[in-house]
């Protein structure tokens, strides 16, 4: 059974040892801590049970087990995920065992068939002409270029492929699962995806066709039409061009562009390791996959700021995976590497065989774009390179740019520093845990919550009564109530927890108390359990300190929301003109208040 299957992977790998191949881990108490792979951030809010045998990033939300991990980043799908990670763990994977598995052959086939009967149409019959002449004549191509990449065309024919497929013999549930027909708009039979485009195919690493890019060639919208996600394609992991360019991107690093049609262009032109995001920000899954290969990157994108900071994404994710990440910035007068190419093919090649580091790209831009003699220039300047300078994790690189930076615009470099070290560089500035300024008070000088209110503060209180000593927990479990959690799960989560602790004569045990909850608060409760507690998780006086001043400000919350309530109720009494009602309501305000002082 799956299921079975399943759980022996589970219990034969350790996910600390499997993120680690990804995160680097520290120790954080029970569990362990690291910057989450899935977001850029500076200080680490993404942790991991060994206990539990899941993850959790308090930062962007991510969590999951050891399946949901892998799958996210190397961008498989949960079969592909089995497989994988049963290989690791010795564990056998037998085609029976998941329903996941099943189908994947067919739509491989469906894909291949698909592809070569686009590609037959587009060079050997007359309903391909002018799929022909758009990319030979207006796009410049050549025979060998298409021949390599597999183009095809698909005529404006309402069911042309269907029909082909069908006598074929396959199911059309098959052909819908793969994505190359859909459903009527009136919802009677099927029509053809990909009807009036060329077609560009998506080749995986291993040669198999994945699925395709449909481009139209009649102004029609939209523009491109992609594949959707099947059993066999996910595009968030797909780099268009990969299987072509791997051996050369061995030996010459990556170019990254946007569009299908600058890596055929490029490649047309004897250039041969472009790849491109297919016009999606690059994620961390296409990253994985180059860095099989090289760990040097060029982005080959628009040639002004905007454009660099348009891809602000990939290049902060590229720079926290450890790529060098060079810039080839095309001159403004041309919209892409395509364009550029075939009206300046030796500028083209030079700019791509002589990038420019990132950093004094961006650096050098913006002191050409600005007055930098006037103090507006010099801090716009300063503003506009700040943000760029603060993801990198390479000390050389930061401080050599705030040296550049110091010694063109002639102010200091502690002033440089200064911009960077602001709540917000600039207006398009990266936002990090560092610079992000709480609208919520602060408990108090407290090593952990109390300093950082990172989590909410009724979740970070259940979490800290789950790892306090039992007879701390117990005692605090009965001077807290229902009512001092606004949230119905959580109070029903409180409830449980209390009379799990009551009487109790063992140790608070996670795995034991999440079985006793339903599966969605059981889900909650170990996220919860997961919250990382600063210097409170591994020192005894930094937990107590923190377990009392949380306790001290959620009471005083209950105390602020009953002095709303009591105040609403005020304005009612004098409203109605009440005496009676006012007299008790004012007595209870004077009460609540000297309390909360």
């Amino acid at each position: 059974m799956v299921n079975d299957v399943v759980n022996e992977v589970k219990q034969k790998l350790s996910i600390v040892d499997l993120i680690s191949r990804y995160v680097s881990l520290k120790k954080s108490g029970t569990n362990y801590k690291g910057l989450c792979p899935f977001h850029g951030e500076s200080t680490p809010s993404f942790m991991v049970s060994p206990e539990l045998q899941i993850y959790k990033c308090f930062g962007c939300g991510e969590g999951g087990d050891i399946f949901s991990f892998y799958e996210k980043i190397e961008g498989l799908d949960f079969s592909a995920a089995l497989e994988a990670l049963g290989e690791i763990a010795g564990v056998e994977i037998k085609k029976q065992d998941s329903s996941f598995t099943q189908g994947k052959a067919i739509l491989y086939e469906i894909n291949d068939v698909a592809a070569k009967f686009y590609n037959f149409l587009l060079l050997k019959h007359k309903a391909g002409e002018v799929g022909l002449n758009y990319l030979m004549h207006k796009r410049k191509l050549d025979k060998e270029t298409i021949d390599a990449f597999n183009l095809g065309y698909a005529p404006r024919q309402w069911d042309l492929l269907f029909n082909y497929l069908t006598k074929k013999k396959y199911k059309t549930e098959d052909m819908l699962e793969a994505g190359v027909i859909i459903k009527r708009s009136s919802g009677q039979g099927f029509i053809d995806k990909f009807r009036g485009r060329v077609i560009f195919p998506f080749k995986g690493t291993d040669g198999k066709i994945l699925g395709f890019n449909g481009r139209t060639i009649f102004d029609e919208q939209p523009k491109y039409i992609n594949t959707s996600s099947t059993k066999v394609f996910n595009k968030s992991a797909f780099l268009y061009g990969l299987y072509l360019a791997r051996v050369n991107i061995k030996k010459l690093g990556a170019v990254m562009v946007e569009g299908q049609l600058d890596v055929l262009t490029a490649y047309k032109h004897g250039l041969r390791n472009i790849v491109a995001s297919s016009g999606t920000a690059l994620t961390l899954q296409q990253l994985a996959q180059l860095a099989r290969y090289t760990k040097q990157l060029v982005f080959c994108y628009d040639s002004d700021l905007a454009g660099i900071k348009a891809s602000m994404r990939g290049i902060e994710l590229a720079e926290r995976e450890g790529f060098d990440v060079y810039v080839c910035p095309i001159p403004a007068k041309y919209t892409d590497l395509d364009q550029f190419i075939n009206d300046d093919r030796a500028g083209a090649v030079q700019c791509l065989a002589n990038p420019i580091p990132f950093y004094d790209f961006v650096i050098t831009t913006s002191l050409n774009s600005n007055d930098k003699h006037s103090y507006i220039g010099k801090n716009k300047i300063i503003s506009e390179v700040a943000p760029f300078l603060n993801i990198t994790k390479n000390s050389v690189i930061l401080d050599t740019g705030v040296k550049t930076l110091s010694e063109a615009l002639g102010v200091s470099e502690e002033s440089v520093y200064d911009v960077l070290r602001s709540p917000v560089s600039g207006v398009d500035a990266v936002v990090t845990p560092q610079n992000v300024v709480s609208n919520t008070e602060p408990l108090d000088k407290g090593p952990g919550y109390a300093k950082n209110r990172k989590f909410p503060l009724e979740e970070y209180m259940l979490a800290l009564i789950m790892k306090a000593p039992l007879g701390t927990a117990q005692a605090l479990t009965h001077r807290l109530a229902k009512k001092d959690f606004v949230s119905e799960d959580l109070q029903k989560i409180f409830i449980e927890l209390k009379s799990y602790l009551t009487g109790r004569k063992r140790k608070f045990d996670i795995k034991n108390f999440a079985s006793k909850l339903d599966v969605r608060l059981a889900g909650i409760t170990e996220q919860i359990y997961l919250t990382d507690l600063g210097k409170a998780d591994t020192e005894e006086t930094a937990f107590m300190h923190e377990l009392e001043m949380t306790f001290k400000r959620l009471k005083k919350e209950q105390l602020r929301k009953e002095l709303k309530e009591v105040t609403v109720k005020i304005r009612k009494a004098e409203k109605e003109k009440d005496s009676e009602e006012l007299k008790s309501l004012v007595t209870k305000l004077k009460e609540l208040s000297a309390r909360l002082a």
